[in-house]
């Protein structure tokens, strides 16, 4: 004799779980093949606008401008009249023809920004030669520290008899 299967019912509300699972499942993968086709979009930003204008010497100690490379096209020193207590340096620098180590003493406020030492120098060096051929400064360095001509000798812990290396060049 042949023997009868027992058919067995399942729950419906187990069969819709499992179905609700797939399908869930379904979703999931059809949105993971979707994030990993997706190309990006080239998108052009507008330039950035220009910095608010600020003084033409900040005094700030916290500003984080770039250093700025002194030139022989510097900007005219605005005429602000700065109240510190004056300091002397010693600039020290090879000179480009004879490569003879030589000095030149500056003096300078302690709120007046570093630009002033490299327009003092260049005022010395037209009253030595007489408008001929004279030295120009590109680089200015404090304890082994590139110096920010915007900011002022306090910023870097200067005191009276300070000596900072300079890198000039014939002009």
């Amino acid at each position: 004799m042949a023997q009868k299967k027992k058919v067995t019912q399942h729950d419906p509300l187990v069969r819709a779980e499992s179905q609700a699972a797939l399908e869930k499942g379904r979703k999931a993968r059809d949105r993971l093949k979707a994030a990993q086709q997706y190309k990006a979009k080239e998108v052009r930003l507008p330039p950035p606008s220009p910095p608010p204008s600020a003084s033409l010497y900040p005094t700030s100690c916290q500003n984080s401008a770039p250093v700025k490379q002194p030139s022989a096209m510097a900007p005219a020193a605005a005429t602000v009249g700065y109240t510190g207590p004056t300091i002397q340096l010693t600039l020290q620098y090879s000179h480009p023809k004879t490569n003879k180590n030589s000095k030149s003493n500056v003096k300078i406020k302690m709120d007046q920004p570093l630009q002033h030492l490299i327009d003092a120098f260049n005022s010395q060096q037209q009253q030595l030669n007489g408008g001929g051929s004279i030295l120009r400064i590109t680089n200015v360095t404090f304890d082994g520290e590139k110096m920010n001509m915007t900011k002022t000798p306090s910023c870097y812990d200067m005191e009276d008899s300070d000596l900072v290396d300079v890198l000039v060049v014939q002009a």
